[in-house]
């Protein structure tokens, strides 16, 4: 029998003060970190910038980079490079931050 270990959701951001608020994006919820926080999983051309935005500003705000290095951030963006680049591992928010929450897939292991 196989266990389900992730689980696809399509939501409404709100409430972050981060430019993805208002957009509907994919997310996950992962049983490694008892599905406490909804991990960003895939979005639409449509939210592109918003998301593009948001991971500066989280960047930014964490010290990972430096408001300067904003050229390059979205050079970078442009490029498809980001992971490569940058490596932040997993976009998260928390599980109230969502709204008009719909499953989309499990995931089975």
């Amino acid at each position: 029998m196989s266990k389900i270990y992730f689980e696809e959701y399509m939501g409404t951001v709100q409430n972050t003060g981060w430019p993805i608020d208002g957009h509907r994006l994919l997310f996950g919820l992962w049983d490694y970190d008892g599905r406490s926080l909804y991990h960003l999983h895939s979005w639409g051309d449509e939210d592109d910038e918003a998301v593009k935005l948001t991971m500066f500003k989280t960047m930014v705000d964490a010290g990972f980079i430096d408001e300067a290095d904003k050229d390059e951030f979205m050079m970078v963006w442009k490029d498809g490079m980001f992971d490569e680049v940058y490596c932040p591992g997993s976009f998260c928010i928390d599980l109230d931050k969502l709204t008009d929450v719909e499953k989309v897939n499990p995931c089975e292991k």
